[in-house]
Parts: structure tokens; C-alpha cells; sequence
């Protein structure tokens, strides 16, 4: 297992001397001593991004350390919830920003910017001794999770008759996680109260060692996530029955997602940025890094990493924003 995904504990790097130091500041005193912090910047959000974002933030915060910064991962609708009244500047996202949360924005005068960061993909996994359950078509995944109000259990064998009489146990990220809603709606099109009770964790690494401790167990995770546990689940290939996506089963991969085979479960990942920030140095050359070092973890990590030409339009999307605000100044 790699050890820079081995338990991805939220990084949280803030001193009590910041609250010392503002405490014995008069008001007339603005300057900055060498030890005071420049900056504080805090992201939340996506499980999904986490990897990505820890590798990021552990690199900046090396080369500037008098810039200190909080990483969380309560999944992106928790992130979403916060940002959008106005309790959060930054959030990971593993899907786009909903119509009501864009609604909640705009009532709590929160201006947003969308940065696109990588494409990743919704990995659907099994036990390494399930030697079975090869591949899946949508409609049989469809079948599985869906809620049976006359049935407690589901059993492999009413997949496919060849398969063993053993009940399906089901692994999940949690509610609040962008993974279960691109998940479900790329199924149904519809919220989790119409599918089966899973077993849910916000942290992908705990459904990973959930699969890996029962034979008969399946589940699904972001991708970064099988790249570094190949031993302890299996992906599964999933034939989504269209051939103008690929042919037959198609396997998570990141070569997969930039064919645009691996349908309809390949997605992009963002950051959500408030845009007053902006008008902050500090924020800005951050998020210019974030948005420049994403390839390059993308590649480390098992992310699918934004083409040239896709990456040179963020980066002029967050710099025509930051020109904005300067010009409002």
C-alpha cells in the first residue's frame, strides 16, 4: 500500500501562537512579525480529492511555511453546505455544485469560481478472492442495489444463477459524499432513498478495508483509491451495454477515462473557490500552485490528469477572475 495514502488523516497545520500573537497586537499595530502567519487558508470537502489535495498542501506548505493551511475531507455535500453560507472559501468537490446549493450561494451572496482539477473515476470493487464476479452491466448493478422491501437480502446468485448462494454485503462512501450521489444517479437518477441500506464510510480507506475483510462483499471508491490498494480489493469492469462508449466490459482505468470508455461512472473533480479570496495574495498563489501541481500528483496518484489545453483553461479562468477583482479595487 503507498505510504502517502496509508490512513489520509485530515492535515491541520495551526499554531496557538497565531492566537497569541493577535491577542498582544494593538489595533494600530498591522505589521507582520517572522513568526506570525501570513495567511490562514482552510479546505474541506471531498473524500475523493483528498489525496490530491494532501500532496499539494504538504508541498506548499514546505516552501512557505508562513502560510498555514487546514485540509479536512467531510465530503463535498458537508463542504458544499458550509461554502455555500459562507463558512467556507475553499471546497474539494467530487461532483458539480447542485442547483439548490447554487441557490443557497447566491442567497448568502457567496460568488463562486469552479476550477476543474483531474478526472477520476467511481471504481466498483470486490474481495481479491471473489473469483466469480468478473465483470457487471449496469442493469445487474441497477438490480443489486436496488431497495426490496420484501427481501432483507440479496444473494450472489440472484445476479447471475451460476454464481454463489451467499448474500451481497454492500460498502459505500457516506451520504454526504459526491462519490455515493454520482454513483446512485448514474444508476437511477435519484437520491439514496430509493436503493438498499449500505454500509458507509466518508473515508474511502475504511470501504476499501471493509471489501477486504469480506469474501462475499462489494463496493465502489474513487480511483486513487484502488491505485494504492490493488491487494486488498479487485475492481470490477463494467459494461454499460453501449457501444459508443467501448466495447464489452470496461475496466477503471486512467487510460479508460481519457478514452471516455469507462461510462458512465469517469468524472471530473473541482475546487469551488469563493471569489472574494481572490483579492487575497496569498489565496491567489496558492490556488495558482494547486491548479499547476494537480498534473503532477494526478500521474502519482492514479488520477486521470487534465490535458495541457484543459489545464491552460482553468488557470486562465482563475487569473481572469483574479484580474476582476483588481480592476474593482
Amino acid at each position: 500500500m503507498s505510504a502517502r495514502l496509508n490512513r489520509l488523516v485530515p492535515v491541520v497545520f495551526f499554531c496557538l501562537s497565531l492566537f497569541l500573537i493577535n491577542a498582544c497586537r494593538t489595533e494600530g499595530d498591522k505589521s507582520k512579525t517572522p513568526n506570525q502567519p501570513s495567511a490562514f487558508i482552510e479546505l474541506d470537502g471531498s473524500s475523493s480529492m483528498f489525496p490530491i489535495a494532501q500532496e499539494i498542501v504538504n508541498s506548499y506548505s514546505a516552501a512557505r511555511p508562513s502560510i498555514k493551511i487546514s485540509l479536512s475531507m467531510s465530503g463535498t455535500t458537508s463542504g458544499f453546505l458550509k461554502f455555500c453560507n459562507g463558512k467556507l472559501d475553499i471546497n474539494n468537490a467530487s461532483r458539480p455544485m447542485a442547483d439548490d446549493e447554487a441557490e443557497t450561494c447566491q442567497r448568502n451572496g457567496v460568488d463562486f469560481l469552479e476550477l476543474k482539477i483531474a478526472n477520476d473515476a467511481v471504481v466498483i470493487a470486490v474481495h481479491p478472492a471473489n473469483d466469480w464476479c468478473q465483470s457487471l452491466t449496469l442493469n445487474e448493478l441497477r438490480f443489486m442495489w436496488l431497495k426490496n422491501d420484501l427481501e432483507d437480502n440479496i444473494y450472489w446468485s440472484d445476479v447471475r444463477p451460476e454464481w454463489p448462494k451467499e448474500p451481497i454485503t454492500f460498502f459505500a462512501p457516506g451520504l454526504m459524499s459526491g462519490t455515493q450521489d454520482v454513483f446512485l444517479k448514474s444508476l437511477y437518477d435519484t437520491s439514496a432513498s430509493k436503493v438498499r441500506a449500505v454500509h458507509t464510510s466518508e473515508d474511502h480507506n475504511d470501504v476499501v478495508m471493509s471489501i477486504s475483510r469480506d469474501t462475499f462483499a462489494i463496493g465502489y471508491f474513487s480511483l486513487p483509491y484502488m491505485h494504492s490498494n490493488e491487494i486488498l480489493a479487485r475492481p470490477v469492469a463494467i459494461d454499460d451495454q453501449d457501444s459508443t462508449n467501448g466495447s464489452g466490459a470496461i475496466m477503471p482505468s486512467v487510460q479508460a477515462i481519457e478514452e471516455l470508455s469507462y461510462f458512465p461512472f469517469q468524472r471530473p473533480l473541482y475546487l469551488y473557490v469563493n471569489r472574494r479570496v481572490l483579492a487575497d495574495a496569498e489565496y491567489a498563489d496558492f490556488l495558482r500552485y494547486f491548479l499547476k501541481e494537480a498534473p503532477i500528483q494526478s500521474k502519482a496518484l492514479g488520477y486521470a490528469p487534465l490535458s495541457k489545453m484543459d489545464l491552460n483553461e482553468e488557470l486562465n479562468k482563475l487569473e481572469t477572475a483574479i484580474a476582476a477583482l483588481a480592476v474593482k479595487k
